[in-house]
Formats: C-alpha cells, sequence, structure tokens
C-alpha cells in the first residue's frame, strides 16, 4: 500500500465531486492518483454506471471489489498478515457525504483528504470494501466488460429519448430516469444494510418503495432512512409515521425547488432475534 492524496475535495456548490475512494483504490493498488479514473464524476451521480466502471477497472487489475459491513469485515483478517482495505463512513466535515479512508485489519491506516481528520461516527456501522484477487482478467474479458459498459450508456440514451418523445406533460413513475436512477441507489444501499427493496403502487404521480429485513445484520429503520437519504440525495419530509403491523412509513422528497415528485418509502420491522431463529 502506498499512501495517495486525493486530487478533489467534494465541493458540489461548484460541480466538484471528492476522489477520496479513487485516492483509495489508488493507494491499494500502488498506483498514482492519474492513472485512477474518477469514477463518480464520470458517472454523473448514476449509480449503475459509477459501480460498472469501478468494478471494470480493478477487475483489469486482477480484483474484484467487495463491499461489506463493517462487522462482516472483521472476518477478513487473521493472524497471517496485515490487510489493507478501504474503510467508509461518515465525513467529520459535516457535509452529509460518506468519505472513504484506507484502513489495515479494520482500523484507519491513511486518510486521503488533507485535513486526515478520518471519518466520524460509530465505526461498527462503518462499511469496508475489499480488493479481492482473481485470475488475470483476459483480453476477451476486459473486452466483454467494455461491450457491456456500452450497452448500459446506449440502454441510457434510448430511455432518455423515450421520455423526451412523450408529449402529455410531465413524466412520472418508473419511466422517469430519476426515479429510476434513485431506485437504483436505494436499491444497493438497502443491501448493503441488509434490507431488500421493492417497488410497490401504482407508479403515477409518485414512486412507493419497501424495504424488508432481509438478513440477520438489517438495521434500524432510521439508520436505513438515513443510508437511503445520503445515497439517493432526497430530504425525508418529517419523522417516520407508525402504520398498521409495525411499518413506518417516510417521504422522500426530490431537493430541487417546486419539483413536484417525490418517493414514499415503507419499512417493515425486523423480527427478534429469537423469533428469527424459532420460524
Amino acid at each position: 500500500m502506498t499512501p495517495v492524496d486525493q486530487e478533489f475535495i467534494h465541493a458540489p456548490e461548484i460541480g466538484q465531486l471528492g476522489d477520496c475512494q479513487r485516492a483509495v483504490i489508488a493507494s491499494l493498488l500502488d498506483l498514482p492518483i492519474t492513472a485512477v479514473p474518477h469514477f463518480l464524476q464520470e458517472a454523473n451521480g448514476d449509480a449503475v454506471i459509477y459501480w460498472e466502471k469501478l468494478q471494470a477497472f480493478v477487475r483489469a487489475h486482477g480484483f474484484v471489489y467487495l463491499n461489506v459491513p463493517a462487522t462482516v469485515g472483521l472476518r477478513f483478517w487473521g493472524d497471517e498478515g496485515d490487510v489493507f482495505h478501504e474503510i467508509s463512513g461518515p465525513s467529520p466535515r459535516g457535509n452529509e457525504v460518506f468519505h472513504a479512508v484506507v484502513g489495515r485489519n479494520g482500523r484507519i491506516e491513511f486518510d486521503p483528504h488533507p485535513s486526515r481528520a478520518g471519518l466520524t461516527g460509530d465505526p461498527t456501522t462503518w462499511e469496508h470494501s475489499y480488493l479481492v484477487r482473481v485470475d488475470a482478467i483476459t483480453h476477451r474479458e476486459l473486452g466483454m466488460l467494455q461491450a457491456e459498459n456500452a450497452g448500459l450508456e446506449a440502454a441510457n440514451l434510448h430511455l432518455s429519448r423515450m421520455v423526451d418523445e412523450l408529449q402529455s406533460g410531465p413524466v412520472f413513475g418508473i419511466i422517469d430516469p430519476d426515479y429510476a436512477a434513485a431506485f437504483t441507489k436505494a436499491r444497493i444501499a438497502a443491501w448493503q444494510h441488509g434490507y431488500a427493496i421493492t417497488l410497490h403502487g401504482s407508479f403515477t404521480r409518485d414512486l412507493d418503495l419497501v424495504a424488508v429485513p432481509w438478513t440477520d445484520r438489517a438495521c434500524d429503520a432510521e439508520t436505513l432512512v438515513a443510508a437511503l437519504e445520503y445515497r439517493t440525495g432526497l430530504k425525508r419530509q418529517g419523522p417516520p409515521s407508525d402504520k398498521p403491523h409495525g411499518r413506518k412509513a417516510v417521504s422522500l422528497l426530490f431537493p430541487a425547488f417546486e419539483d413536484p415528485r417525490w418517493i414514499d418509502l415503507s419499512v417493515l420491522p425486523r423480527m427478534p432475534a429469537q423469533e428469527v431463529a424459532t420460524a
């Protein structure tokens, strides 16, 4: 591991996205920062494109990128030597974004941000990411990955054109690219927190999502909603409301002024551990 400083700090007010994760990957691969793409900036907020580009890059270097909760990451090292990896969690700068640093055996080793301030919050809620070595990629495999990325970009362009052709006023529902992007980001974030997310409702003026506890590491509803807020860029309207059968409901609004769209999220309750064991 060779520590590499990030090139850009997070400054969305001027259209600049931070590249802390880019610096972490460069550090883990012993590469200069210029040799690693700025995945976040290139994806322009599209979570699918972002993860495809990141995985294709590390795969070309003989690795896959594996993201797990911090409590699971404890199983990835032992007494056979140091394991360097990524740790991500809330930024200490209070800008409501996640920050990425280099970890060693679960502890912060190097922060690529100029402040070297690390992360804030409960370390058990942080996420660990590992570059897991696989067989060296072949030219054929690399070509296939590049073709998949090209196909994804073509699909996004086709969807955009479909929306432009609709003449019946504002577009709502899952065909709306912003709704589709928010759903993808929410689904990925929920999976990282032990939930599965499914679609519900009529897909007309709003988008209804249901979060279902899926694994024994599912977090509480408040933690999940906060994670989805961060990952999607949406803002909740008021506290969660109680619904039948212990369900919690919250509305997540698109942040632009006078934007009429929103997502209604329902979070189903977790079962007590004893009930899960006997179910």
